[in-house]
């Protein structure tokens, strides 16, 4: 029976698969070092001898553990106990001999002593043997080196990061996988390297510190030790009126304006010192450590009812009890304490600010810039610190107590070296497509492969003070120009228009519309060009323009449909330098034709791309991603799903859901997948034949969640649409198979030429090593690879991690795979250079937010990802902060609110159905 669809016709852009790949083989050196000799020792597990503290507060049981060992009873924790905070710890026989079946023992942090048992403050901590079997040498070689399997595995690879951090994270600062120690003395390799390890931020009362990450990994038939260089941000150790001078950047003389700051001020102050441990100093004694709730403006006025049950304000108590004057009494007070109604409230002049506490908010964007800059290291520099901090291990307690050895040198694994594929562009001749060179080509001379005829445009200008009409005209004639040159025909903007930024900007915008209308002459013309996407506006913003952007975006986005492209007044090119003007105007072009439905360029001569897009049937090519709100925010994360629409996987259209703050695992993810099966089976009138998807954002403990409960929902997709389809059942068509794969960007391996010479002109490996034998996973049914796919500008590139978890589509061959996701990272459309990650699930940084300083550090996230950070864009103008509002009273009488998800769901505005496509580039 004759169904609805048919085969999908070759493409302009199909011709026969091109030559063999000239790959090649090679040696990198890594920051992997081996374990050469595994724990020696039988280590007996103890367990319910937690202190009575919240599991959640596994820090201060922690540091209750380690003082104990460290200052009260040394005596018998030695060899040290092994404990970072969990449910279980670990002891070497030596000491299992001394705790015996159970031991208990008494602390407090204040005293280097044993504490009586009546003593105010002290805790007991009971160490009680396990009924679990040690873990001896013979079974960690077996779970581990052999790879046989035990439900023990995961609680063997505790036990061995344990070792191999217990002694750093007990003698530094540190976030449990990474360790911050004190910059190194000076020596002649760190002058010449320049190398910093320690740096202020202006106005923030921040540091920044670089730190060392370690991780033990299983490979296969051995034990790897990942060793990285990781920067953090902590606060700095001063007084609390110096850090508050700092954080509203005031001078140091004008106190006044500190005493006269707004509740709103003193809210914001409190979010970002909230959980900030002070101790307050009088007469040169400090106190006990207490935490920071708040700021109250009243300070030192604030009054309450002494223990004579008099009313007293907080300047008149510590006169009369501690015989201190406080000489800055209006200054806010410190919020330590809150019963009820009643506060605790200590002078902000006598508070201290405790050392080596990390920042662990989201950074303030003067900090983020300033983390950008200090975070770059060249290669070589990196492998110079990665050597010399992995140099400590010889001499490290707990490695030295069970028996671990590791290698002084970084392993050196086989790599591959891919050719990239050939770019092509329109034209009747191969001389019209561009060879990849460096990771990178130019478009300059090339005519884009298709583009969008008779399209009209407009002009808004949004920074009308700082941008004359005359440099709008010289801007908008050297955009026409690239256009013209790229092969996309605009003539003269068909309207343009001077907004003030403060004015109500949908109303103009609608306003701007009509005018649009009445000049394209009638309504059907005028519909039919906003239906076939031959209309776009371009807007120039200031540089600070988050709030007018975003009501644009949501306008066009939501509400009509009109595609919108930004640029910033800080990024436009000078008009004396033509090279950057036609450089700049290029790269908007590039973003400008997808979006009305063009294709910038394709890929040649690769062979996995051949195999999966010109070899019949329809390809399904998936990246998703779910992206999460930043720390101490309340708001939904979200999830996204960016899947191809033509045949040749050049464009993507996009679906985005929003889900629980936090949620990892795609909760709509059935539903997203059905109507993009839907949507792709019925734009190319032809069945889906195989699916690859990317997954991106899933941490290695997240792998079997992940492939238990997605995997089954794509399953579950595909059978929905196979049995609700008449087309499907009338042409018998088979389910498409699945291979599914998740792609790390935030991992720590890193890839080094084994020889200078052998690297690009940063010092990095040349773009197209592939990685997937010496250092990839042990596990027999997962198989995965290294892929460095893009050249750094500046600093150490980093590859991007696969871990294939099924294989349907190409089972048993990963070289494919590998040679389709390199191939896939030559095709997104606004770059000219190939990225860390295939096109479908590239994007910028979100937490830096601006693409200026994604490129500069040659970060890349997905598409996915880039749909995650437009959820503002679906909010009407200030939705998105009443709901955060509404939602900001978190706890009642001491109990958490449940989030409202609903709320944010009822007020998220779905994509106008004008766009579809890359309307998110």
């Amino acid at each position: 029976m004759q169904s609805g669809y048919r085969q999908q016709p070759p493409s302009y852009h199909s011709r026969p698969p091109g030559p063999p790949q000239g790959n090649s083989l090679l040696k990198i050196r890594t920051n992997c070092f081996k374990v050469t000799q595994i724990p020696a020792a039988t280590y007996t597990l103890y367990d319910a001898f937690s202190p009575d503290i919240p599991k959640s507060a596994w820090r201060k049981r922690a540091e209750l553990v380690r003082h104990l060992q460290k200052a009260v009873r040394p005596d018998v924790f030695s060899p040290q106990f092994l404990y970072d905070g969990a449910a279980i710890g670990f002891a070497h026989p030596t000491l299992c001999r001394k705790l015996g079946v159970m031991r208990m023992f008494r602390v407090r942090l204040r005293d280097n002593a044993e504490p009586k048992p009546d003593d105010k403050g002290a805790v007991e901590i009971k160490f009680k043997q396990s009924s679990a079997e040690p873990i001896s040498p013979t079974e960690t070689n077996a779970v581990i080196l052999e790879g046989h399997d035990s439900p023990r595995r995961s609680s063997i690879l505790n036990f061995l990061q344990l070792v191999l951090r217990h002694a750093s994270n007990n003698d530094h600062p540190n976030n449990g996988k990474a360790y911050f120690p004190p910059p190194p003395p000076e020596n002649p390799e760190n002058r010449k390297k320049k190398i910093k390890y320690l740096q202020s931020i202006d106005n923030t009362f921040l540091e920044l510190r670089r730190g060392v990450f370690h991780s033990v990994r299983p490979s296969m038939g051995q034990m790897i030790i990942v060793v990285d260089t990781v920067v953090a941000a902590f606060y700095q150790r001063g007084r609390m009126l110096d850090a508050m001078l700092a954080f509203f950047n005031v001078r140091r003389g004008d106190l006044r304006a500190l005493s006269e700051l707004s509740r709103l001020q003193l809210d914001n102050a409190g979010k970002f010192f909230r959980s900030v441990f002070i101790r307050e100093e009088k007469g040169g004694v400090s106190g006990g450590r207490r935490t920071i709730k708040g700021f109250d403006r009243h300070g030192a006025h604030y009054q309450f009812t002494n223990s004579d049950g008099q009313e007293v304000t907080i300047e008149q108590h510590y006169r009369q009890v501690h015989n201190i004057i406080l000489r800055y009494p209006k200054l806010p007070g410190v919020i330590v304490r809150i019963t009820g109604d009643r506060k605790e409230i200590l002078p902000m002049e006598l508070c201290i600010i405790e050392p080596n506490q990390l920042f662990k908010k989201a950074l303030p964007e003067v900090a983020t810039r300033e983390m950008v800059r200090f975070s770059t290291l060249g290669p070589e520099e990196k492998m110079v610190e990665i050597q010399r901090v992995s140099g400590y291990y010889q001499a490290s307690e707990s490695l030295v107590s069970a028996g671990m050895q590791v290698s002084r040198q970084p392993m050196d694994v086989d790599a591959t070296q891919m050719q990239p594929p050939l770019i092509e562009f329109r034209g009747p001749s191969p001389m019209f497509n561009k060879p990849v060179r460096d990771g990178k080509w130019n478009v300059v001379g090339k005519k884009l492969c298709r583009t969008t005829e008779g399209c009209h445009w407009g002009v808004i200008n949004l920074a009308p003070t700082k941008l004359h009409s005359q440099q709008i005209q010289q801007h908008c004639m050297a955009f026409q120009k690239c256009a013209t040159d790229l092969g996309v025909a605009l003539g003269i903007p068909i309207h343009m228009q001077q907004v003030d930024p403060q004015s109500d900007l949908l109303e103009v915008l609608d306003k701007f519309m009509f005018v649009v209308k009445q000049k394209i002459g009638s309504e059907e013309s005028y519909q039919e060009m906003l239906g076939k996407r031959k209309f776009f506006i371009l807007c120039f913003l200031e540089e600070e323009a988050s709030r007018p952007r975003a009501t644009l975006k949501f306008w066009g986005d939501t509400q009509t449909g009109v595609a919108t492209q930004c640029v910033r007044l800080n990024k436009l090119p000078k008009h004396h330098n033509p090279g950057s003007v036609s450089q700049y105007w290029n790269n908007v072009v590039l973003k400008v034709n997808p979006r009305l439905g063009g294709e910038n360029s394709s890929v040649s001569q690769s062979s996995a791309f051949d195999k999966t897009f010109r070899n019949g049937g329809l390809p399904m090519i998936v990246g998703a991603d779910v992206g999460h709100p930043s720390p101490g925010v309340r708001k939904p994360s979200v999830a996204s799903l960016v899947y191809n629409i033509d045949h040749s996987a050049l464009t993507y259209n996009a679906l985005t859901a929003l889900q629980g703050p936090r949620q990892e695992v795609i909760a709509d993810l059935r539903a997203m997948m059905r109507a993009a099966i839907v949507d792709l089976q019925t734009r190319n009138r032809n069945a889906v034949t195989h699916i690859i998807f990317y997954r991106d954002g899933v941490s290695e403990g997240e792998y079997d969640q992940v492939k238990s409960i997605e995997i089954a929902d794509i399953k579950n997709a595909i059978n929905d649409v196979w049995n609700s389809s008449p087309n499907i059942q009338e042409g018998g068509f088979p389910k498409p198979k699945l291979t599914f794969i998740v792609v790390g960007k935030r991992h720590h391996t890193l890839l080094f030429p084994s020889n200078p010479a052998g690297g690009d002109r940063t010092g990095n490996c040349p773009a197209g090593v592939v990685v997937n034998t010496g250092i990839t996973q042990p596990t027999p049914d997962i198989r995965d690879f290294y892929l460095l796919s893009h050249s750094a500008i500046i600093g150490t590139s980093r590859s991007s991690h696969y871990v294939v978890l099924l294989n349907e589509v190409f089972p048993g061959d990963t070289r494919i795979l590998e040679e389709l996701s390199y191939a896939l990272c030559h095709v997104y459309a606004k770059a000219t250079r190939s990225v860390s990650i295939p096109a479908p699930v590239y994007c910028a940084i979100i937490s830096i937010g601006t693409e200026d300083i994604l490129l500069t550090l040659s970060l890349y996230l997905p598409d996915a990802d880039l749909v995650c950070g437009r959820e503002s864009f679906h909010f009407a103008p200030g939705v998105e902060d009443s709901l955060r509002a509404n939602d900001s009273g978190t706890t009642v009488s001491g109990q958490t609110v449940p989030f409202d998800l609903n709320a944010w769901k009822a007020a998220f505005k779905s994509r106008n159905l004008r766009l579809h496509g890359m309307y998110f580039l």
